[in-house]
């Protein structure tokens, strides 16, 4: 964060600040989650119960020094304390609820390998939920109807991923459809496109962190 952060016009003592923000974060979230008890593997609900919690709590770290450390860097650009607050905390917790599950599921736990008879139904799995994540952020309907409901056509894929693959069924599935919206969304494609970038990433992200959340627990 801070070698990214000396990349942009802000101060060496405002990257500073956004760096210490970040690993305050990280290791605030080791130590809450050695203390109750964690298991890395996410085989069970109450350790995604666990994490959730603990993502919300300490991703308010990082966005409030690093918001703090951008103001009195006269660093902000103009922008409300709340809003950019609110995009940081929700961005962070959005990565850690998406990239950290992947990673736990697919180095800890092996008894949650798949047996080698479901290595097509994967495999149809994902192209299907890659082709449903393009229909929905690829390009406008070919019928006059609202973007919304389309966010809906990925859901059964994702509980075919929970209930047939486990966990590791559903972070790949999260990942999946979160590259393929977050491309879309960027060139102004899909359901989340509002008024500004900023609130167009907010819904996306709202939209990313409650399936991975919903979909892990089940």
């Amino acid at each position: 964060a801070f070698f990214a952060n000396l990349l942009t016009p802000v101060p060496v003592a405002t990257a500073a600040g956004i760096a210490v923000g970040n690993t305050l974060e990280a290791l605030v979230a080791l130590f809450m989650l050695r203390v109750l008890a964690f298991h890395n593997s996410l085989d069970g609900a109450r350790d995604v119960f666990k994490f959730v919690l603990v993502s919300l709590f300490c991703t308010t770290i990082s966005a409030t020094i690093g918001n703090l450390s951008l103001y009195l860097g006269n660093a902000t650009g103009g922008q409300d304390f709340s809003e950019l607050w609110l995009t940081w905390w929700l961005g962070d917790t959005v990565g850690a609820l998406l990239i950290t599950p992947l990673i736990l599921t697919w180095t800890v736990g092996t008894d949650q390998r798949l047996p080698r008879q479901r290595y097509i139904e994967a495999a149809v799995l994902l192209l299907l939920l890659t082709a449903s994540s393009m229909a929905t952020f690829g390009g406008p309907f070919p019928i006059p109807l609202k973007y919304y409901p389309l966010a809906r056509l990925t859901v059964p894929f994702f509980l075919w991923a929970a209930f047939r693959l486990g966990q590791r069924g559903v972070t790949l599935a999260t990942i999946t459809i979160s590259v393929i919206a977050v491309l879309g969304t960027a060139d102004g494609l899909g359901p989340f496109v509002s008024r500004t970038p900023n609130d167009s990433l907010l819904l996306l992200q709202m939209f990313l962190g409650s399936n991975a959340v919903m979909f892990l627990f089940l």
